[in-house]
């Protein structure tokens, strides 16, 4: 378990199990990795005719049960891969073995950076940059078996430093979005792993469901309000539905007086598969840009919809709202499509005539009603479902609980038993702030449904009779700083596409302007800083005198200083080491040589220590310059 290629591999293992977007396989592959190299290994053996068989059963099968649990199918030859290396864990391997399996790792690594997008990424790729030089720096050691070679491999801090060095180097001069076209969303409807919102749709017969804690989007501006993204005008009795039949508009250039009194938003997307086609808003949209989308329009219901939308490399839109718009203008035919309604319950007509007995202000009416359902009824998740028959009935005179979809519908029903044109609208509603006043995560949890009612003289009207003092909220501190530095993550560094190298290069040479004229106003300091610098690096260059009991080489250039002398002079007696052998390989043909115990001797020190860093004494100086002057001349010998 302490080598560095069985490291390697077990995270290899782990970023190809985390492709299923659980923590469940990953922690079967880590049992998997402790049993091959513990109480599993010498036991059972497999051949590599086997091995072949074991990694490519084991893609299939990740391809059926992916399709099956709804889970990701596109890195399934990986999976393949992870039951080949556990089935090489089990015996001793080849060198040339070894080095497939760091390849075969690699692989696995390269799945994880196409989707570890957030901050997994980071210990991912330092465990990288260790073990992988580590890895290779094992199999080099391992090729020569020596007692005096130690088994742990000395720590190098410089191919770390270059690995390091590269990425970075690689990340600034390649961003994302310069090697072609943007990818396409993965699903518009959604999965069972990013469901679409409209996937819940309301229906008064349900519970509703809870959705995770992952963060959809950030959104900064003043006076956010409930972000719109689907309206859902025609109910059955029993489920509301998005209408068939909608006029689309085009965002039209607004007027200065609009522009005046327009708040602008500005949007960061995180997980843009889920918003389907729509772009969530909390208001009347004057202006609309963006770069991961195509044919944005407003729809009949005020809602932004786009003709496509896919993964950019910075998912990004801005808009402005009019936080005071002209009314709509309410068509005859669509106040009867607005306040269309199966036949209710004679209970509940007359239940409503007597809550509202005596109103006949519309506003009113419907303020009384939403106050009515938000103070005498309950917010509740896993409620119990509703009587098909009259949900309505069973919610408002049995249950008087339920999710934010019952307390939606309701008080459309109600409002249009009343005769006023109502909707539901499915969106989100931002409740915690987060690093200032103006900016807002908004998580898949706050996934919400409140009601539109429609009056003459102000037009459309949000109304949420949802006890907001009741909803959920298990957000923390902690949860919120790691949200935000993650999202800070997707931002900066997953989002770093050609437009922000460039104004990171612009804003890198404005400080560079910028030190350079402060230097010429300064210049005192700056000599008294070079001066001071000058003097530390002499400090470390000039050489000072050595006692003659102190060598002026390294160990391992004198080791290395005396095997080549070896080796020169075995070549003037016929004795040539080609560029593939080893030390040990080469000194196996010379078991008929009678320099074969000398050119033991010298290859011993050599490895132990070019490769073992083992320091070379005095003593040990004077038996190899005696055995190479044996070699150089073997007739004296």
């Amino acid at each position: 378990m302490k080598s560095a290629r069985n490291q390697l591999i077990l995270l290899g293992f782990l970023c190809q199990a985390l492709t299923w977007d659980d923590y469940f396989l990953p922690l079967i592959s880590i049992i998997l990795w402790i049993s091959c190299l513990t109480f599993l290994r010498g036991r059972i053996r497999f051949s590599i005719n086997v091995e072949c068989l074991l990694m490519v059963g084991g893609a299939f099968t990740a391809l059926g049960l992916g399709q099956l649990l709804g889970h990701n199918i596109q890195f399934f030859i990986g999976h393949g891969l992870t039951l080949m290396q556990a089935a090489r864990l089990l015996r001793p391997l080849t060198r040339r073995e070894k080095i497939y399996s760091i390849l075969m790792a690699a692989f696995q690594l390269g799945v994880g950076c196409t989707f570890l997008f957030d901050l997994r990424f980071i210990p991912v790729f330092l465990a990288l940059v260790v073990l992988l030089p580590k890895a290779f720096t094992e199999i080099e050691a391992e090729t020569f078996s020596l007692s005096t070679v130690p088994a742990k491999t000395p720590f190098s801090f410089k191919p770390i430093a270059f690995i390091f060095i590269i990425a970075v180097v690689f990340f600034l001069v390649f961003p994302r979005g310069l090697f072609g076209r943007a990818l396409p969303q993965l699903s518009g409807s959604g999965s069972q792993n990013s469901p679409s919102l409209l996937e819940d749709v309301v229906d008064p017969t349900r519970s509703g469901s809870v959705q995770s804690r992952r963060v959809l989007l950030q959104i900064q501006g003043e006076k956010i309000g409930l972000l719109r993204c689907y309206c859902l005008s025609d109910f059955d009795g029993l489920r509301w539905t998005a209408s068939a039949f909608q006029p689309f508009a085009a965002i039209e250039t607004p007027s200065p007086e609009a522009s005046s009194r327009s708040l602008s938003r500005l949007v960061h997307v995180k997980q843009v598969s889920y918003l389907g086609r729509v772009l969530p808003t909390d208001g009347r949209v004057i202006s609309l840009s963006g770069r991961f989308f195509r044919g944005p329009v407003r729809n009949g219901q005020d809602n932004i919809q786009c003709e496509s939308l896919w993964n950019s490399a910075n998912n990004t839109y801005e808009y402005n709202i009019d936080p005071t718009p002209e009314p709509d203008r309410m068509t005859k035919n669509l106040f009867q499509r607005m306040t269309r309604l199966p036949a209710q319950s004679d209970r509940l007509k007359n239940w409503l005539n007597d809550l509202v007995a005596g109103e006949t202000n519309k506003m009113k009416i419907a303020r009384q009603l939403e106050a009515y359902l938000r103070d005498n009824f309950k917010y509740a998740l896993g409620a119990p479902e509703l009587r098909r028959l009259n949900p309505v009935d069973d919610f408002v005179f049995n249950q008087k609980q339920g999710h934010c979809e019952r307390f939606a519908s309701t008080l459309a029903v109600l409002l249009r038993m009343e005769h006023i044109p109502a909707r539901v609208v499915i969106g989100y509603m931002p409740r915690r702030l987060n690093n200032s006043e103006n900016s807002c995560l908004v998580r898949f949890s706050d996934a919400h449904a409140w009601t539109e009612g429609y009056f003459q003289d102000t037009g459309w009207i949000p109304l949420d009779a949802t006890p907001a003092a009741s909803l959920p909220d298990d957000s923390s501190a902690l949860q919120d700083w790691w949200d935000t530095v993650d999202l800070a993550w997707n931002l900066h560094v997953v989002n770093f596409d050609g437009a922000t190298q460039h104004y990171l290069f612009k804003l890198s040479l404005q400080g560079f302007s910028t030190t350079i004229d402060w230097l010429k106003g300064n210049a005192l300091i700056p000599i008294a800083v070079i001066v001071v610098v000058i003097l530390i690096l002499a400090g470390f260059t000039i050489r000072w005198p050595k006692s003659s009991a102190r060598k002026t080489h390294p160990a391992q250039i004198i080791a290395a200083n005396y095997y080549g002398q070896m080796l020169r002079a075995l070549a003037r007696q016929g004795f040539h080491r080609q560029p593939q052998d080893t030390p040990m390989e080469f000194l196996q043909q010379l078991a008929t040589s009678p320099c074969r115990v000398d050119a033991q001797l010298i290859t011993q020190t050599f490895c132990a220590t070019r490769y073992g860093q083992q320091p070379l004494a005095p003593s040990r100086q004077i038996e190899i310059e005696k055995a190479l002057e044996r070699i150089k001349q073997p007739s004296q010998k």
